[in-house]
């Protein structure tokens, strides 16, 4: 596994306080766990606090008070049905978990502000604009507002459409 000799190698760095994986996927594909198992040796490996991605969806889920959830990704089904799991198992109800049905790199840049728009309305998330043209109109104003909470606003959406694996992994790629 890659993952525990390149956090070592950061963790080394004086001045590195934690150590995150990044990669949702990469983090709860093999279940709960698994997944546990990598936060304590990741932890034994590094001396340092440690997170992944998908223990920091978990742990903002928690703090928002969720119980019961509806999660947009950009994932196919064997995806879903694995990130499925790995939510239940922490203690969620996954109401609904929609995605793009993406199983390959490169295909998160095919989807437009619409389908978007199309994979909120699957879960039952109300976006502050109804079109495309709309909603890039809204980040933007919202964005450059100069106010702290408007542009607070802005992650709201974000995280609501990119809770699950397929939305994580189509961010990524569009971004990365």
């Amino acid at each position: 596994n890659g993952i525990l000799p390149a956090a070592e190698q950061l963790a080394a760095q004086p001045e590195v306080e934690a150590v995150m994986v990044a990669g949702t996927s990469l983090t709860f594909y093999r279940g709960y766990d698994e997944h546990e198992k990598l936060l304590e040796k990741l932890k034994s490996v590094t001396g340092k606090p440690v997170g992944t991605m998908s223990s920091a969806v978990v742990e903002g889920l928690r703090t928002m008070g969720a119980k019961r959830v509806a999660v947009c990704t950009a994932y196919g089904d064997e995806v879903n049905n694995r990130l499925n799991n790995f939510l239940s198992d922490s203690g969620f109800e996954v109401l609904k978990l929609e995605g793009f049905g993406f199983t390959e790199f490169g295909k998160p840049g095919t989807k437009s502000e619409q389908d978007i728009i199309d994979l909120a309305a699957k879960i039952g998330y109300e976006l502050p604009a109804g079109d495309a043209a709309g909603l890039r109109r809204w980040f933007e104003e919202s964005a450059n507002s100069g106010s702290l909470v408007d542009y607070l606003k802005t992650f709201d959406v974000t995280t609501a459409v990119m809770q699950t694996r397929e939305a994580l992994t189509r961010v990524a790629h569009e971004y990365v």
